[in-house]
């Protein structure tokens, strides 16, 4: 095909999606090579058109056939999460894993709700969660955008994704200037806070405190079922 049907932007949503998997080379063999690929067809179509080199001669044994053979260079291959967010980017939905699978046990030690629980059942039209309850949520940040509010300050909604699915967060500016530097986009973080559920819609988060995946061993969130129990055990 053509260069204008396929061109080095159509080339690299190829390789990242994976549709390419079945050729030889890595998907970093093959986008480091895009740029080379490209202008050695680009040399061939010329040499065609030239009349220095027929259609059949490109495929002619020997030296002639040495020229046109293309070898990938020796770079290895992306890291697996690399390769699962490149999938999103282009197609909008991971394809070949998670980035979550590699924190699986991590996270499910460390959470006491997933995005699922702040789904509503469609038969009952309830959720596992209650409205107000104090959750442990974690995952991974996919977007993060930040508001003014009418006093001057910064909030944020982000959106929460973990395994399951995705949530939104609340942050507003106390807490945002507290762990403004951890709420990064693809940061994959703890969130604690309260749960608002909404009537034919997916629960939301009021997120309270952050910790990165990264620093969560050095942490300790304790989590009581209601007032009463955490007060009991001040006392004691």
């Amino acid at each position: 095909m053509s260069t204008k049907e396929v061109n080095r932007r159509t080339l690299e949503s190829f390789v990242k999606s994976g549709a390419l998997d079945g050729l030889d080379g890595t998907r970093k063999q093959k986008i480091e090579s895009i740029h080379e690929l490209l202008e050695q067809k680009l040399k061939q179509k010329k040499s065609v058109l030239q009349g220095q080199l027929s259609f059949g001669e490109m495929f002619a044994a020997g030296e002639e056939k040495e020229d046109f053979q293309f070898h990938f260079p020796d770079v290895g291959e992306y890291a697996k999460e690399q390769l699962f967010m490149e999938e999103k980017e282009v197609t909008g939905i991971y394809i070949s894993g998670h980035p979550m699978e590699e924190y699986e046990n991590l996270w499910s030690k460390k959470i006491s709700a997933t995005t699922q629980d702040f789904q509503l059942d469609e038969e009952s039209g309830q959720a596992k969660l209650q409205d107000k309850q104090k959750v442990i949520a974690g995952g991974i940040l996919q977007t993060l955008t930040l508001k003014i509010t009418k006093n001057n300050q910064l909030m944020a909604f982000a959106t929460l994704e973990d395994l399951f699915g995705q949530i939104e967060l609340v942050i507003f500016p106390k807490v945002f200037e507290q762990y403004r530097n951890l709420l990064q986009t693809d940061a994959k973080v703890f969130v604690q806070g309260n749960v608002v559920l909404e009537e034919e819609s997916t629960g939301k988060m009021i997120a309270e405190k952050f910790a990165s995946f990264d620093d969560s061993k050095q942490e300790l969130w304790l989590q009581y079922a209601d007032k009463e129990s955490f007060l009991k055990n001040q006392e004691e």
